[in-house]
């Protein structure tokens, strides 16, 4: 219904925010914009995890040089509901249902953010669970310039969770946990203005392990950069108000609509 709702919406010379992913095809993403050109309005798509604070952590780590030359990046982003769910949208065999579009399009789009344009990629989807009529589990492996490469896992049968963000470079690795807690904290009640929201709770620091200039082994435990989804309105704002640049460019939607397909 993305696209339906969405053109309506654009037809009634109003911008748009869509909830990811963005539409089923690209050639319905690409007719969305045709559309907001002709009405001089925006299309946006709710990526917000782009600014969570694991993957904001990991971004500022690689971006230090600790890491060297990154070689490969593993991000998992799981659960466990043996079960089939009640949502219907997500368990019916609809277009863009199953774990894949689901969880799988958040990892996507957090490694085209940090590494740009895919090169090439192979992938595996697959329905474990009993009488799951969607895909529960889902594999990539993405190349990237400079030889990067990614791994994208997603299951929904994960009873021990595993380390959400694995990064190898050429000095070092860093290693985090999948704990953002701002989706938590809003369903307590907290509200994105509070002080603590966004922050995670103690005990979840990444680990990085790197050798310094004089090849020595330093191991440091590294608080988590502090989450915010905010971002992103702030940034929408900007942009419909201002007529700024928005972080999630529409050619990266066409990037990550190529690999969810």
């Amino acid at each position: 219904t993305h696209f339906e709702y969405a053109k309506q919406a654009l037809e009634s010379n109003k911008h748009v925010l869509i909830e990811k992913p963005a539409t089923t095809t690209v050639e319905e993403f690409e007719t969305l914009l045709s559309i907001a050109e002709k009405v001089n309005k925006k299309v946006f798509v709710y990526h917000n995890r782009r600014w969570s604070s694991d993957i904001s952590s990991a971004k500022k780590i690689i971006e230090s040089g600790k890491l060297g030359k990154i070689i490969e990046v593993h991000l998992r982003f799981d659960r466990y509901r043996s079960s089939i769910g009640v949502k219907s949208f997500k368990e019916n065999p609809l277009p863009s249902s199953g774990i894949w579009y689901d969880l799988g399009s958040h990892l996507i789009d957090q490694a085209i953010s940090i590494f740009g344009k895919p090169i090439r990629n192979y992938g595996y989807k697959n329905s474990y669970r009993e009488n799951s009529q969607v895909d529960d589990f889902a594999f990539m492996h993405i190349e990237f310039p400079n030889k990067v490469n990614v791994f994208i896992t997603t299951s929904m049968l994960v009873a021990d969770a595993q380390a959400g963000i694995i990064i190898h470079g050429t000095k070092g690795s860093f290693i985090k946990e999948f704990c953002d807690e701002q989706e938590n904290q809003l369903v307590k009640g907290m509200s994105p203005i509070d002080a603590d929201f966004g922050i995670e709770k103690p005990n979840k620091e990444g680990k990085l392990t790197y050798f310094d200039e004089n090849n020595e082994q330093i191991t440091e435990l590294v608080a988590s950069e502090k989450g915010d989804f905010d971002q992103l309105f702030n940034e929408l704002h900007q942009s419909i108000r201002y007529n700024k640049s928005f972080s999630i460019d529409n050619q990266q939607i066409k990037e990550q609509l190529k690999l969810l397909i």
